[in-house]
């Protein structure tokens, strides 16, 4: 007697790709709150500034944007604050957030999962 495989990948993706959808707001919060506690102060303009911008689901790809819309002349203030420039040493605050967001990422990670268990 032969077993019978019943392929269900299209569903899992689809579940992968709600779960994803879900907890990405979430995941992008974290990762902004991280950028916001580490920017640089001196008003405290530049750190209201910073938002989540964005996030997208564009089928296969979903995405979150965090950013601030402050400028110094044509500049991102983001930008210059960021990495610098020749008379302003870089003050660097979405690098070193970004790289320590891999605990988010593991809980995002975790969230994902549960729906699958």
């Amino acid at each position: 007697m032969a077993n019978r495989v019943t392929w269900k990948g299209d569903v899992f993706v689809e579940k992968l790709k709600e779960a994803i959808s879900a907890n990405l707001p979430s995941l992008g919060d974290a990762v902004k709150n991280k950028i916001v506690s580490i920017a640089p102060v001196d008003t405290g303009a530049y750190r209201r500034s910073i938002e989540l911008t964005s996030v997208s689901n564009n089928g296969d790809s979903q995405s979150v944007s965090v950013g601030s819309a402050m400028q110094v002349g044509v500049h991102l203030l983001a930008e210059i604050l960021e990495f610098g420039t020749r008379s302003m040493r870089a003050l660097p605050h979405f690098r070193p957030a970004l790289d320590s967001a891999s605990d988010d990422a593991e809980e995002f990670i975790k969230k994902v999962r549960k729906i699958f268990n």
